[in-house]
């Protein structure tokens, strides 16, 4: 039987930057393997384009991955079938007072692609109430938070929607 209770662990936080670190790893592999000593001659423009590409990909990473932590910090879910049980306030949010679940996640999440660059990786779920209310879970609760979602609320509305990355206010 799967975990039902969605929380920020320590493995999700791992599943969600080991991304970032693996792509380093293999763009640095290429680039020393095609350039070898020149790669840490700073007398060239080599050397702040190569060590540039990375750092960009890792602030937008941790920028995603700071901004999901603090949204989701606070809470404990537990998912049943047929509502959201949430642990910390001791309220139920029923399959009926959900008006539709939006998946925000890159294209490149999509059957059968590949993510190119490590920010790619991350999603979260709005989950619009009748009343108005928005409720935001991350990846960083699970990592594949639409797919859970799907699994345990049936009969609830679920809407995609494909962004080149995955930022929200």
């Amino acid at each position: 039987m799967k975990k039902k209770i969605l929380e920020i662990t320590i493995k999700n936080h791992l599943n969600n930057i080991k991304w970032a670190f693996f792509s380093a790893l293999i763009y640095y592999s290429i680039v020393f393997i095609a350039f070898k000593d020149d790669v840490f001659s700073t007398e060239n423009a080599l050397f702040i384009i190569v060590h540039l590409w990375v750092i960009v990909q890792f602030i937008i990473v941790l920028y995603i991955h700071i901004t999901y932590f603090f949204e989701n910090k606070d809470f404990k879910l537990r998912i049943e079938n047929g509502y959201i049980f949430d642990v910390m306030s001791d309220k139920k949010i029923y399959n009926s007072d959900i008006k539709k679940i939006t998946i925000n996640k890159s294209y490149a999440l999509t059957a059968g692609r590949v993510p190119f660059f490590p920010f790619q990786h991350y999603k979260y779920c709005e989950v619009i109430l009748n009343d108005g209310k928005k409720i935001i879970l991350t990846s960083l609760l699970k990592r594949n938070i639409d797919e859970f979602l799907k699994e345990n609320l049936k009969g609830v509305l679920f809407e995609n929607n494909f962004t080149p990355f995955c930022f929200f206010l």
